[in-house]
């Protein structure tokens, strides 16, 4: 049976609280182990635990950094090389007429379908095997922890990120006009 106390319950009622019956013995083993004053002893471990902890954050957060700054150049060069094999369709476009961001939608689309074929797969992958890796092993969440919340987080940076870096050497070429980008890059 559990018990509730309210702040207005009466303090004689506590001793039947099964959390102060915990913490109470708790208490007393600490005591009864040598540990004169056991509030202190745990401050001093939980302030090591969270040293340790942002320690092991700062790690992983410069890993994602650098993963995510591969991943930001590599698709500003697929998308790069794709826009100079196509640079006269671009340029004839601009002549015809076309707007920058009717443009822009075309390498947009083309960076969502190579993120989706690429990144996404290999992120579903890598996720799948760090949430079979956190199933198996009970120590593993202290280190990594896959949540449905981290799942659509990491999707949607991988998104922003690939989309934004592709769209680096779109926007640099869009700003000439269609006579500059003809005579400066002609074949």
């Amino acid at each position: 049976m559990l018990y509730n106390f309210y702040p207005a319950s009466s303090l004689d009622y506590n001793s039947f609280s099964p959390m102060v019956f915990l913490v109470s013995n708790i208490y007393l083993f600490l005591k009864a182990q040598g540990f004169d004053d056991p509030v202190s002893h745990f401050q001093e471990m939980d302030a090591t635990y969270r040293e340790d902890r942002i320690t092991q954050g700062i790690g992983t957060i410069t890993f994602i950094f650098v993963v995510l700054a591969a991943s930001a150049i590599s698709y500003f060069f697929v998308i790069r090389s794709s826009l100079l094999a196509r640079i006269y369709e671009v340029s004839v476009y601009r002549a015809l007429g076309v707007t920058k961001l009717d443009i822009h939608k075309i390498f947009t689309v083309e960076t969502i379908v190579v993120t989706t074929i690429t990144s996404l797969l290999g992120y579903a992958a890598a996720t799948t095997l760090l949430w079979r890796l956190q199933l198996l092993i009970e120590d593993f969440t202290t280190v990594i922890k896959v949540t449905p919340l981290s799942i659509v987080a990491g999707v949607i940076i991988i998104y922003v990120v690939n989309i934004v870096s592709g769209l680096i050497p779109v926007t640099n070429l869009l700003r000439k006009t269609p006579a500059e980008i003809l005579s400066k890059y002609d074949f």
